[in-house]
């Protein structure tokens, strides 16, 4: 495909590709065309450096493994009998320059 632009505005230029979109999908680093969740796509980045912003601070390292862990949470409400919730999460594992990681992912 060549655009030539002489002069004018070009806003967008979208290309029908005969390819499959299975074999599209397929054709990024990682395989996404069977539609994973998140952390299955971060399981796939394993050994990939990565950059991770979250709320308590932006994490640089390479994606060791991610796994499922049961994460405690506990109300924030103002009741002080309320019992504590567990949820699964994906947790990552990340090797950073200190050698630390972190977690969960979501």
């Amino acid at each position: 495909m060549l655009i030539l632009d002489f002069g004018g505005k070009v806003e967008s230029v979208s290309y029908g590709s005969k390819e499959p979109l299975a074999k599209r999908l397929a054709s990024f680093g990682i395989n996404i065309a069977d539609n994973p969740g998140a952390a299955e796509i971060l399981q796939r980045l394993r050994g990939t450096p990565v950059k991770i912003m979250m709320a308590d601070g932006e994490f640089t390292g390479t994606i060791m493994n991610v796994e499922n862990r049961p994460t405690v949470y506990q109300s924030s409400g103002g009741a002080t009998h309320e019992a504590a919730t567990a949820i699964t999460l994906p947790w990552i594992n990340l090797l950073t320059k200190d050698g630390g990681g972190f977690g969960p992912s979501t």
